[in-house]
């Protein structure tokens, strides 16, 4: 291996840099941290075990109503609070389940994001969930919040 080689560039295309800086830990920190503080204030702190019963039931239930129903959701002004949203039920699965990681689905969670899918899974399996699917279950009928939490729960658990 010669030394041009150790210092390489890569250059990703669009979709995959959307993504690279989608899934960057400190965006999503700070959007967690808005989501808790702004969107459902009162609830919990970034301190707190926000990703767990009874807290994460708490959340989604204030989310439930802030959005009021998918279309509420996938409203353009409520574009930053449904990516909010996307990143902490996504987190909530990573850390409840240690080993589960942050992956392209490469189906876009429309209306948020174009090029790229969010869901989580466990890179020696690649079972997880999709975030779409999660959301989805927030604003069924008959679902919500309570089946949001059991299905984080049950997240990477083979059927």
């Amino acid at each position: 291996m010669s030394d041009d080689q150790i210092g390489f560039d890569i250059e990703f295309d669009e979709k995959t840099q959307a993504w690279l800086d989608w899934v960057a830990p400190e965006r999503m920190e700070s959007q967690i941290r808005k989501l808790l503080a702004e969107t459902v204030p009162g609830i919990a702190d970034y301190s707190d075990a926000w990703w767990k019963p009874p807290v994460l039931t708490h959340v989604l239930e204030a989310a439930a109503e802030v959005f009021g129903d998918a279309a509420g959701f996938a409203s353009a002004e409520n574009r930053d609070r449904a990516d909010q949203l996307v990143r902490f039920l996504g987190e909530c699965c990573i850390r409840q389940h240690p080993g589960m990681t942050w992956t392209n689905n490469h189906k876009p969670l429309t209306p948020l994001y174009s090029d790229f899918g969010p869901a989580v899974h466990y890179a020696e399996t690649g079972i997880g969930t999709t975030i779409s699917f999660l959301t989805n279950q927030l604003f069924r009928k008959n679902l919500g919040p309570r089946m949001v939490e059991y299905c984080i729960r049950k997240a990477g658990t083979p059927a």
